[in-house]
């Protein structure tokens, strides 16, 4: 029974691992002089709680429909003026 189990897990994460990645974009650096075509937002990763200069994501589509990672520079949220 242990060994059934193992074989259907085995399974069913290969075929995870089958599915189509034509969605998943690279992630490319913002550009100041890039025009961007964001029609739709869908994820934008939380400010970390540093103090400086990191570097954060945006995933937006496109208005043909087409997903891209954005990677820009964002000031941490973690400063004080103690």
């Amino acid at each position: 029974m242990k060994y059934l189990f193992m074989i259907a897990a085995i399974a069913l994460s290969t075929n995870a691992l089958a599915i189509d990645d034509s969605d998943v974009a690279i992630a490319e650096d913002y550009r100041y002089d890039q025009q961007l075509d964001i029609h739709k937002v869908i994820k934008m990763e939380p400010i970390p709680r540093v103090c400086g200069v990191v570097k954060t994501y945006m995933t937006y589509e496109d208005s043909e429909g087409h997903r891209h990672v954005l990677r820009y520079s964002v000031l941490g949220d973690g400063c004080s003026d103690n």
